[in-house]
């Protein structure tokens, strides 16, 4: 997570980043996210899970154009990130069908959905370190970037004003917490479908086959 101080001008981040903090931790013992830092992380995996990223943040980025919200936070610069790797590594920016994760619908839900993506570029150096030093040859365009501070502080500004009130804070915790849920689902339906047909599958534990829905959260790290 960031470890900027609360002074309390970001009282509606604070309450979030408390609401969803299970979640969040839930992105450490997640079967398939792990492996990015796994030392024996395969170059096959590795493009599977950023299949996984692109079309996860392509949902969210369409969901908040159809509803022209919060033009300044888009995700264009992250996805251009992503489609740069999976082209590099010559997979199709759409992955499998695993069925669309639900698409939020409302500019609150938007919102928070662009507060957990955008927090994820928060751990990316230490994805792009790990990631680096088990496939040196791999592109690192989404992973290791650093934050930018003036998109961050924007959110951060739209949390504030969205979640003035009480009820709006709420809805702010609530939708952040489904999209943590959200991801971490579609990640795992999707790794499934992609490895159903090939050795590794049998070869991984039980737990990967759970439906609980991991997450992801501020350190699982971003583009360049």
């Amino acid at each position: 997570m960031s470890a900027e101080r609360d002074d309390g001008a970001h009282a509606v981040r604070t309450r979030i980043a408390a609401a969803t903090q299970a979640d969040h931790h839930a992105l450490h013992v997640h079967p398939w996210l792990r492996r990015l830092s796994a030392p024996d992380l395969t170059l096959r995996e590795y493009s599977v899970l950023l299949q996984a990223y692109c079309a996860f943040f392509s949902r969210i980025e369409q969901a908040r154009q159809a509803l022209c919200v919060f033009e300044t936070l888009s995700l264009d610069r992250t996805l251009a990130a992503l489609r740069a790797d999976l082209r590099c590594l010559a997979v199709p920016l759409e992955p499998v069908s695993v069925g669309d994760p639900a698409t939020p619908d409302h500019p609150r839900a938007v919102l928070a959905a662009l507060y957990v993506l955008h927090g994820a570029q928060f751990g990316g150096q230490v994805l792009r370190g790990k990631v680096a030093g088990v496939l040196p040859g791999a592109p690192r365009h989404f992973f290791g970037g650093a934050q930018d501070r003036r998109l961050w502080a924007t959110l951060l500004t739209e949390l504030e004003r969205h979640g003035r009130d009480d009820a709006g804070c709420q809805a702010l915790c609530r939708a952040a917490a489904q999209t943590f849920r959200d991801f971490g689902q579609f990640v795992t339906e999707h790794c499934i479908a992609e490895f159903s047909a090939s050795p590794m599958f049998g070869q991984l534990p039980p737990m990967t086959f759970s439906k609980t829905p991991p997450v992801i959260g501020e350190e699982a790290g971003s583009g360049r």
